[in-house]
Formats: C-alpha cells, sequence, structure tokens
C-alpha cells in the first residue's frame, strides 16, 4: 500500500492530525467542550500534532520503507490506544489548558511518542534476528 518514503511520510501525517483533532471532536461530542480553548482554530492542537509526528517522520527517514510498515502501524496504534483516553481524561477534568499546562502536555506526548518509536524498533529487530 505504502510502498515509497513520501507516500509514508503523508499517511503519518494525516494520521497524526486524525488522531488529534479526531480525539478532539469526539470529546466535544461526548462531553460538550474542547480541551483547549477556542476549540479547532486553537493553533495549540496542530502543534500537539505535529509535535507527536516527529517521532514517526524521523523513524521514516531512518529506516526502509519496506521494514518500517509493520513498525508503523503498530506503533501507531499503540500511541493511538494511550493518547485518546488521556485526551478525554483532560477533556472531562472540565479544565481548560493554561500555557504550562500545554508545555508538560506537549513535551509529555512527545517523549511518548519517541518512547513507541522505539519499542516498536526493538521489537522489529528482534524479530528480524528470530528472537522474538
Amino acid at each position: 500500500m505504502f510502498s515509497t518514503k513520501s507516500s509514508l511520510v503523508w499517511a503519518t501525517i494525516i494520521t497524526s492530525l486524525f488522531v488529534v483533532y479526531g480525539s478532539a471532536f469526539l470529546g466535544r461530542i461526548i462531553f460538550g467542550h474542547y480541551y483547549m480553548e477556542g476549540g479547532f482554530s486553537n493553533l495549540n492542537y496542530l502543534i500537539l500534532a505535529l509535535l507527536c509526528l516527529l517521532p514517526f517522520l524521523l523513524s521514516i527517514f531512518i529506516n526502509d520503507p519496506i521494514s518500517i510498515k509493520k513498525k508503523s502501524i503498530s506503533s501507531a496504534i499503540l500511541f493511538t490506544t494511550v493518547f485518546v483516553p488521556v485526551h478525554f481524561t483532560l477533556i472531562y477534568e472540565n479544565r481548560t489548558a493554561t500555557g504550562e499546562q500545554l508545555i508538560v502536555l506537549f513535551a509529555i506526548f512527545t517523549l511518548f511518542s519517541f518512547i513507541v518509536v522505539g519499542i516498536a524498533e526493538i521489537v522489529h529487530r528482534k524479530r528480524m534476528k528470530g528472537d522474538y
């Protein structure tokens, strides 16, 4: 399906935007408000999506497209299963994000993205060696 790095990059960008904005949209439907003041017009959602996207892009550019396919899918699923509940919890608490909270949120999710990509890389290498 995705055989070139450029197609993987576009798929990753779309997936990242879909996860961040999709969870914000579902949070609005379920809880009646957004986590960040102003909803979709708040650029902090875009910044969050781009920061979460960076580790995945780095992994795509470092590895070859054939080995990255399965890693991308598994790490995206793992990231989504953690990101969406955390985002819903923040929305459920009915707090608006302050500047300090956003910096912490951005740092945590970016770090978490790097961890997810690293775990996917380790698992993939073990499978390639036959240890897993």
